[in-house]
């Protein structure tokens, strides 16, 4: 917020050859804000720890000690790595449902495609694939993948290889439970949200002009026309 401090923030910033963006707040009515957050201060991270080591070690501000103890813990970056790959799958979607194209008929297959892909992230992929989605048990433990075949993202994955992670393993374990658990809620809330199960919602694909007027899929259209009518 201060003039100064933000001037010695840019210092740093072009000594590393970083774009001088300034450093952004979450809205609090927005949670999805949090991406363009996530996104700057990842971008700035070098910065902003040359920055806090020079502020600790010129005006010995505990606060600054203290943010400068977190970017150096490789344990915080990986989390902002996670919320940097996940974020945006919820996002997306978010925009899909606020598109003023028509989105309707392809809606079901973009919402099965995201359940899934978050499932995939920590659950077994035969379990998957091989069960219907709307009888998919995101809480199932016994399906859950060992913490080691988690996928993350790319930068998660390159992080644990980090020197002051590899052999941290009571703190990788709390870091796995912790992710594994947003994803659940993530999958049980968008479960709640979404009826898998829904004959209209799997069949309105059907209705695209291309498809409906092919001689194969008229059946399919007569089949589900009086629950189309029900619904309309």
């Amino acid at each position: 917020m201060s003039a100064k401090r933000s001037a010695q923030l840019k210092v740093f910033q072009e000594f590393l050859d970083l774009s001088p963006h300034e450093m952004l707040h979450p809205s609090q009515t927005r949670w999805l804000s949090l991406i363009a957050v996530v996104l700057r201060l990842l971008e700035q991270w070098a910065a902003l720890i040359l920055y806090f080591t020079s502020v600790s070690l010129t005006e010995g501000l505990l606060t600054a000690m203290q943010i400068l103890e977190w970017l150096r813990d490789p344990f915080i970056k990986m989390y902002f790595l996670f919320l940097q790959w996940v974020l945006p799958k919820f996002a997306d979607l978010n925009k899909y449902f606020q598109s003023s194209n028509v989105v309707v008929i392809d809606l079901h297959k973009k919402v099965e495609a995201m359940f899934k892909e978050i499932l995939l992230a920590y659950m077994e992929g035969r379990y998957v694939d091989s069960t219907p989605v709307h009888m998919t048990d995101p809480n199932r433990r016994d399906k859950f993948k060992p913490d080691a075949q988690m996928y993350l993202g790319v930068g998660v994955a390159n992080q644990l290889l980090h020197k002051d992670v590899i052999n941290c393993t009571e703190r990788k374990r709390e870091f796995f439970n912790r992710c594994r658990n947003f994803l659940i809620i993530g999958a049980c809330e968008l479960k709640k949200r979404w009826d898998f199960n829904s004959p209209v919602l799997k069949q309105i694909q059907s209705l695209t002009p291309t498809r409906a007027l092919s001689k194969a899929h008229r059946e399919t259209v007569i089949k589900y026309k009086s629950v189309y009518s029900k619904v309309i």
